[in-house]
């Protein structure tokens, strides 16, 4: 079973993933994968492990003791846990995602009726979570040498619709994207009261994000009668 815990640590911490990964292995754990994430505070920045137990029976004691050990290192200013319900790690399931890429639908299909099955109350947000790690990791892997700084317009011509156009149509109006055939939301009951696409707006979020500071809604979609799902991008400041 994979944990995946995520550090709020000193953006120049030194030798601060030595001292998580000798206190992990003292408890039993082993890291299996890592990445690092921008913060709020650009003085921090968060550490995303995820960990795999060596025995069979992980009780949530086990846990939460080594999270507060966790907490009680130097440069360590938060720890917080995964707690779906499936008890995979995001980023395990955003990896095997990634590597389908472009042929996703059937992999985030399965995964979401998983969530379902499983009675996941925060769907929407875990969605959006898987579909803006994959975002990044395209985004790094692709297009770590294209300069779209200045323009959301230019990253989403040059980035976004690059790597949604095998599996969605779509096309770009000032800071929105509009997607007439969205593979997301298609087949879902056209009653819904909020935006149905998740996975796709954190996909567009984690494209964006590694060369802008932008945030991304869905304002509009198919799901809820409209002729298109809408995508609103803004700067942060």
């Amino acid at each position: 079973m994979n944990i995946t815990l995520d550090f709020l640590v000193d953006t120049e911490a030194v030798g601060i993933l030595s001292k998580i990964t000798l206190l992990v292995m003292q408890k039993d754990f082993v890291i299996v994968e890592r990445s690092t994430e921008k913060a709020e505070n650009e003085a921090q920045q968060h550490l995303i492990i995820s960990l795999t137990y060596n025995y069979d029976k992980l009780t949530d004691e086990i846990l939460d003791n080594l999270i507060q050990e966790l907490k009680a290192i130097d440069q360590v200013h938060d720890v917080t846990k995964n707690n779906l319900k499936n008890k995979d790690s995001l980023l395990t399931i955003s990896n095997s995602i990634m590597k389908k890429y472009p042929d996703i639908m059937g992999s985030i299909k399965e995964y979401t009726k998983k969530l379902d099955e499983d009675g996941e109350e925060n769907k929407a947000a875990v969605l959006y979570e898987v579909g803006e790690i994959v975002g990044k990791k395209i985004a790094v892997d692709q297009y770590r040498k294209l300069n779209v700084n200045d323009s959301i317009a230019k990253g989403l011509k040059k980035i976004v619709l690059p790597v949604i156009s095998p599996f969605a149509l779509a096309k770009i109006k000032d800071s929105e994207l509009h997607v007439s055939m969205c593979p997301f939301c298609m087949g879902a009951d056209a009653t819904a009261t909020v935006p149905q696409c998740d996975f796709l707006t954190g996909l567009i979020s984690g494209l964006l994000s590694t060369k802008q500071n932008v945030e991304v809604e869905e304002v509009k979609c198919r799901a809820q009668k409209m002729p298109a799902c809408v995508f609103l991008i803004s700067k942060k400041y």
